[in-house]
């Protein structure tokens, strides 16, 4: 694989539609989460042996299964470029530029208090303390994987209210020209949605990009999620800091 590019991002944060829109465009193709992180390879027994005398380990084979996973699936797309959107590949995006030198990441944000939310209401967690822990330690590792000097950020506010200016940059980054249609994501096949592969729920399917809009009721928030949000460019007011149960 030569440069694939990999969106990273907090989970609930718009990667499944950034993926289903990318993979509209006929030149780009974002298939559904491949869990790299999830696929390991075993040297046992002369195997063991054999790749140490070739001077390999077992952190090598895993890279090329990875690498040749993610080529089958280029290949067989007849596509020319590759995205790749599992939100666990933040957590381990430093094997992907082992396996990847020249692989590109996608920095996509979302408003901290709003993945909390989407954390409580799609019952990933049922207490808000488990979301705001689970999102502060995950914040780590994709303000860490936002050093990577081949990236680009994305705001997942701004690709619902621009889309077409967020993709026609996301295009020029990808090295293809921007496509209008790619926004109407709706009108083209991207597998199907069900827990595990990304978001499955109504308003992916809906094949709209839809705005934001949410009904908070009282739920305060720690200082640590409003702070973060705050770092992360989003002006939170006081009363921004309440969610729903």
């Amino acid at each position: 694989m030569q440069s694939p590019t990999f969106v990273l991002s907090l989970m609930r944060s718009g990667s499944t539609l950034l993926r289903c829109i990318l993979d509209s465009h006929s030149k780009i193709y974002s298939p559904h989460e491949l869990h790299l992180g999830s696929i390991e390879v075993e040297a046992v027994g002369g195997a063991r042996l054999s790749i140490g005398r070739l001077d390999m380990t077992q952190h090598d084979l895993k890279f090329m299964l990875w690498d040749q996973l993610v080529y089958r699936q280029l290949v067989t797309s007849g596509k020319r470029f590759i995205v790749e959107k599992t939100p666990a590949n933040t957590l381990i995006h430093e094997q992907i530029l082992a396996c990847w030198p020249d692989a590109r990441f996608i920095i996509l944000y979302r408003n901290p208090i709003d993945i909390c939310l989407s954390f409580v209401n799609s019952g990933i967690v049922t207490e808000v303390e488990e979301a705001c822990e689970s999102i502060l330690q995950w914040s780590k590792r994709l303000e860490s994987a936002a050093a990577h000097p081949d990236s680009i950020e994305v705001r997942y506010e701004k690709l619902l209210e621009a889309p077409d200016i967020i993709c026609s940059h996301l295009c020029g980054f990808i090295g293809v020209d921007y496509e209008p249609t790619m926004l109407d994501y709706g009108n083209y096949d991207h597998g199907t949605y069900e827990p595990g592969l990304g978001d499955w729920r109504d308003k992916i399917r809906s094949g709209r990009i839809q705005v934001l809009s949410t009904d908070p009721e009282a739920c305060d928030l720690p200082d640590s999620i409003v702070e973060l949000g705050k770092r992360w460019g989003y002006g939170v007011e006081e009363h921004d800091r309440r969610i729903q149960r």
